[in-house]
């Protein structure tokens, strides 16, 4: 199988097992899928591979804690991967309010149209994978930058070295003579 995103996955948490299958099934050639069923599974899941996650999709109605809270704990952890709600209920203040928080970056409703739903999902992953890309050059660049600086302290270092060892030398030479 040849994944469109095999660096980075997606984790859909959801406590409708149909949901989860059915995910799994359609989108298992964009990205290493994660599933969970609840979310603590979810938030387990999340801190184990948060590293390898690009994409994190969470149910907003379920179980012991909503799907906002969830995402919440989530960007705490690490706030890069990008977070999409998917719900049957429809809540335009709360996903506002969440928009404005800066928690999500899309509302998706349920239930969900497959080819829309990947065409959101691929939007996602690519605008994910250039800012992860942007970080990196970001992060060459400084080292190169870095790298710079200290060349020129060294380079300074010398210069100073070598006019202070002229001055010295130059006393040195009247006491001798």
């Amino acid at each position: 199988m040849n994944l469109q995103f095999p660096d980075f996955g997606i984790l859909y948490i959801d406590d409708e097992e149909k949901s989860l299958k059915y995910f799994q099934a359609i989108f298992d050639d964009l990205a290493p899928i994660y599933v969970a069923n609840s979310p603590e599974e979810g938030f387990s899941v999340f801190s184990k591979y948060h590293e390898q996650i690009g994409l994190v999709l969470s149910d907003k109605k379920m179980p012991n804690e909503s799907g906002i809270e969830l995402l919440r704990r989530i960007r705490e952890v690490d706030p890069r991967p990008f977070r999409i709600l998917v719900t049957a209920y429809s809540d335009l203040n709360s996903a506002v309010d969440c928009f404005n928080d800066g928690l999500l970056y899309s509302y998706f409703s349920k239930p969900w149209d497959p080819v829309q739903l990947e065409h959101h999902i691929v939007k996602a992953m690519r605008h994910f994978c250039l800012e992860r890309e942007k970080e990196k050059i970001l992060e060459e660049k400084t080292d190169v930058l870095d790298q710079l600086l200290m060349a020129d302290k060294v380079a300074s270092i010398g210069i100073l070295s070598t006019g202070l060892n002229h001055h010295i030398r130059n006393a040195l030479t009247v006491f001798r003579t």
